[in-house]
């Protein structure tokens, strides 16, 4: 499968809220269309999410757990329309109709264990040694009443700033195809 797209993402600071907190809102669209290796345009579909985050309430901040670590929560909300673009198509999220226009919550939560490193204050801090993300997605279809659910947890290790392995699992339905997936990976991540 070959994307093509364009994105743009914007980021609104000091939105004061009726009590004491202050927001940040990071509103994100994309648009794609999705094709296979042979040129066949096989579908279009925009994104539009928004993102609140808030120290105040501690979301999208990091939030210290004793001597454990660390939690980040992000919450967003996501709408999504796809159209096919062609018959010869058969993903299952065009099994009842050739657009799908759905929305609904995507939360990810992350872990990172205390490091015990030593960090210079002149340099960017190191990767943490260890991460744990947990992603959750649902989507109800306004057309169709078909919900669309993914959950994708994964832990990494890195064993320098550079290199990482990662075991993750993927349950759900694929974003872009609606194809049902249960699907167990590992990962080596090189970053240069």
């Amino acid at each position: 499968m070959l994307t093509y797209g364009f994105s743009s993402e914007a980021l609104f600071a000091r939105i004061p809220d009726l009590g004491n907190g202050v927001w940040q809102v990071y509103p994100r669209a994309r648009a794609n269309v999705i094709s296979d290796f042979s040129g066949l345009t096989k579908s279009y579909s925009a994104t539009a999410e928004i993102e609140p985050l808030s120290d105040t309430y501690r979301i999208g901040s990091n939030i210290p757990i004793g001597q454990i670590g660390y939690f980040w929560f992000y919450p967003l909300l996501r709408a999504q329309y796809f159209e096919r673009a062609s018959k010869l198509v058969k993903d299952p999220i065009f099994d009842t109709r050739d657009q799908v226009l759905r929305a609904g919550p995507v939360i990810s939560l992350n872990f990172v264990p205390q490091d015990d490193r030593d960090v210079d204050p002149n340099k960017p801090p190191p990767a943490p040694k260890w991460l744990f993300n947990l992603t959750y997605s649902w989507y109800r279809d306004f057309y169709s009443g078909r919900t669309f659910d993914h959950f994708n947890p994964s832990l990494t290790y890195n064993f320098t700033d550079n290199i990482g392995l990662t075991l993750a699992y993927e349950s759900g339905k694929i974003e872009q195809t609606g194809k049902k997936v249960d699907l167990t990976t590992i990962s080596l991540s090189v970053k240069n």
